[in-house]
């Protein structure tokens, strides 16, 4: 650990601004675009560049943080992804999947 002359570590730092913790102590973090056909994984909190009306309507269709997700499967032609969530499929675009942080299972 490096401290600078007025005893700052940035390190330590921007890991505490953005609220990150070692891999030691949590599971591994992905989008739900990371997940394979079949694939579970809980919903850990969706992106902060995520705003407006996306992040509401991603959070008015049940994605919030510690809900259990499955990926049923992809879209032809990089089309939508199916999820299952609290028992209804959705289907997302591949922009908004990726703002939604999982931990993997």
């Amino acid at each position: 650990m490096q401290l600078s002359s007025s005893g700052y570590n940035k390190g330590e730092a921007m890991k505490n601004f953005y609220n990150l913790t070692d891999s030691k102590e949590s599971k591994t973090s992905a989008s739900l675009m990371g997940l394979g056909r079949g694939q579970s994984a809980t919903i850990e909190n969706i992106h902060s560049n995520c705003t407006g009306l996306v992040r509401r309507r991603l959070l008015d269709l049940g994605f919030v943080p510690g809900t259990k997700i499955t990926k049923l499967g992809d879209g032809l032609f990089d089309g939508p992804s199916r999820f299952q969530i609290r028992g209804n499929v959705i289907a997302l675009r591949s922009e908004q999947s990726s703002q939604i942080l999982t931990q993997s299972q």
